[in-house]
């Protein structure tokens, strides 16, 4: 996965860089659960440089270290995770061939639905994907800090950006 971003991490002194790792790693490991083992290993990487560059760039007038850093991780893994995802699909012809020969229609569902869960918020993502595999609404709520009841609106917005995301395509 290819970094656009540059800080200059020699600014952060190693009991500083020590104790923000320590801090916010698990955040990362949470968020880089939420996808595919092929590119985990890439965004837990991607994470330990979100949560230096989230203490680089810290605006106190505008936010908490926490929530700074926490915001400048979500969106550096999910950016890094929708470039990631974001693989052609190949496209099914009228006779039940494929383009190029190889993937089935279900092989190209599978690959398009991927991709669309892929563009939600991760918090979106854990809920569906919570879903899908047979957790409870309490269960995706307590694993995300949140309430019982916001869980459920979350998980119906989720579901209306899944049946948008899919007609377009």
């Amino acid at each position: 996965m290819a970094r656009d971003r540059r800080c200059d991490f020699s600014r952060v002194d190693a009991a500083t860089a020590r104790r923000l790792l320590a801090s916010y790693r698990p955040v990362v490991r949470a968020l880089c659960g939420l996808y595919s083992s092929d590119i985990r290993d890439d965004l837990l990487s991607i994470g330990d440089e979100a949560i230096l560059e989230g203490f680089l760039s810290l605006q106190p007038e505008r936010a908490t270290e926490s929530g700074w850093i926490r915001r400048v991780i979500h969106w550096r893994l999910t950016e890094a995770a929708r470039t990631a995802l974001c693989v052609p699909v190949t496209v099914s012809l009228e006779d039940g061939s494929t383009a190029d020969n190889h993937d089935t229609e279900r092989e190209v569902l599978q690959n398009l639905a991927l991709r669309v869960v892929g563009l939600l918020s991760p918090r979106h993502q854990a809920i569906i994907l919570g879903r899908l595999q047979a957790e409870t609404l309490e269960e995706i709520a307590q694993s995300l800090g949140i309430s019982t009841a916001r869980t459920q609106v979350e998980e119906r917005n989720a579901l209306i950006l899944l049946r948008k995301a899919m007609e377009k395509r």
